[in-house]
């Protein structure tokens, strides 16, 4: 399947999330095709990965619609850690949605971490929506909210996110 989409009643009647929320890598959603993963109307919660993307890593594009991102991790002893509630390697189009309470971190020295709540690789459109309460932390962390290149934000709020070590800030 090149493109998925997936429509919920909305994020406060289905949350898609792992059952086993301390246990082993379970992420939620993994696009390994460069197509279009397209979620609306559903909170995704409690993923986690040992590297990138805690709830949804997408290899093309991400289209997130009132969706709500949150409780999502990943924790890691490799050289880069990224993305605690989602990592996209194509572009992420987010819109009245909600990431919250994600984080991304790493043990040991000299290790990377980027995007606390999101990290994407390809441009970002962000509309309506709020990033806040998220974490990156490791030797160099970067982006506690998100870490993203290219990126048109409006109407949106990103706050109360944290950064820590030596990086560029909580965003």
């Amino acid at each position: 399947v090149d493109d998925l989409s997936i429509r919920g009643p909305g994020p406060d009647a289905l949350a898609i999330q792992n059952a086993n929320v301390d246990g082993p890598t379970n992420r939620i959603f993994y696009g390994a095709r460069n197509g279009t993963l397209d979620i609306s109307n559903v909170t995704i919660a409690h993923g986690f990965d040992n590297r990138r993307g805690g709830c949804i890593r997408q290899m093309g594009d991400l289209v997130l619609t009132h969706v709500t991102l949150t409780s999502c991790r990943v924790y890691s002893s490799f050289l880069n850690t990224q993305g605690g509630a989602a990592d996209v390697r194509g572009n992420l189009t987010l819109t009245d949605s909600v990431v919250s309470s994600n984080s991304a971190s790493t043990a040991g020295t000299y290790r990377n971490v980027w995007g606390g709540g999101l990290y994407v690789y390809g441009s970002t459109t962000i509309r309506g929506s709020t990033i806040s309460g998220n974490t990156a932390a490791g030797f160099f962390s970067s982006g506690g909210g998100l870490s993203v290149g290219d990126a048109t934000i409006t109407d949106s709020t990103i706050s109360g996110n944290a950064a820590s070590g030596d990086g560029t800030g909580g965003g």
